[in-house]
């Protein structure tokens, strides 16, 4: 009982990596020390999604459901809990493509908030 738990613990780190994927550099505009792992967890996307490595939070998963008496996820995690559920099946481009956008949007957003000259920080002044 306890691996099944723990196999569903794990689907709620994935889906909060999702999150924090997704709206982490959002969070970066108001705490700009978050850039960083912000910057980490969107690298570790791009090179697991271009590079077809398995997750290993996935791979933990299954070890969980193996040990609960499971069987293993067919496809992994994205296509177990996300493909057809966030977004249509046939439509897993697009989505990246989304999701990169958004991430994108948030890191120029950051750098407008936080890269500008230092008197217009201090005098509350923005340019544009």
């Amino acid at each position: 009982m306890g691996y099944r738990w723990l196999g569903w613990a794990l689907v709620a780190v994935h889906f909060g990596y999702l999150a924090y994927l997704l709206l982490g550099g959002f969070v970066a505009i108001r705490r700009p020390r978050t850039l960083v792992l912000h910057l980490l967890a969107a690298g570790w996307a791009v090179v697991v999604v271009a590079g077809h490595l398995s997750c290993p939070l996935t791979a933990a998963q299954d070890a969980a459901r193996h040990a609960a008496g499971l069987p293993p996820l067919t496809g992994g995690f994205l296509a177990s809990y996300v493909r057809g559920v966030l977004y249509p099946s046939g439509a897993e481009t697009l989505a990246q493509v989304l999701l990169g956008t958004v991430v994108l949007v948030s890191w120029v957003l950051v750098a407008l908030r936080w890269w500008r000259p230092a008197w217009q920080r201090r005098s509350g002044r923005r340019s544009g």
